[in-house]
């Protein structure tokens, strides 16, 4: 006797299981894999919560300015230990 998964019987109409919460995020960066078979999972992007490209880019360059800073701040305080 063999069971059938829901994921193999909806296969084999073209239909996949997808989450709620998948829907929501914003996936271009991220990579999510199986546990066990360790392939790639399907990832959707609703288009109405997805960042734009003009949206994602704002987000880097406001990230890259504390990334400026920290790094600025780093180098300041060495400089300030070598000097001592």
């Amino acid at each position: 006797m063999s069971f059938l998964s829901v994921e193999s019987v909806l296969s084999q109409f073209g239909l996949q299981i997808m989450p709620k919460s998948t829907e929501e995020r914003n996936a271009n960066e991220m990579r999510f894999r199986s546990v066990f078979t360790r392939s790639d999972r399907y990832t959707f992007v609703d288009p109405d919560y997805g960042y734009t490209d003009e949206e994602t880019r704002a987000i880097e360059q406001h990230k890259q300015q504390y990334d400026d800073f920290i790094h600025n701040l780093r180098e300041k305080r060495q400089a300030r230990e070598k000097n001592r």
